[in-house]
């Protein structure tokens, strides 16, 4: 998980929980998963329970 979260971080992408979760995913299924496979995955997986809407990220961001 540190790799991830240092990865994101290094190309200064803002390691959100969903996106270190997704890519913890991806990083660990060496397929080429459809979005619909991803998201029935990632959180069996994970400690997502549901990803914010845009308007309640304006919201966290603020």
């Amino acid at each position: 998980m540190d790799s991830v979260y240092n990865k994101l971080k290094e190309l200064g992408i803002r390691p959100s929980v969903q996106r270190v979760a997704i890519m913890n995913y991806l990083a660990t299924h060496h397929t080429h998963p459809t979005v619909e496979e991803v998201f029935l995955q990632v959180p069996k997986r994970s400690a997502i329970k549901e990803c914010p809407s845009p308007r309640d990220a304006d919201v966290l961001d603020a």
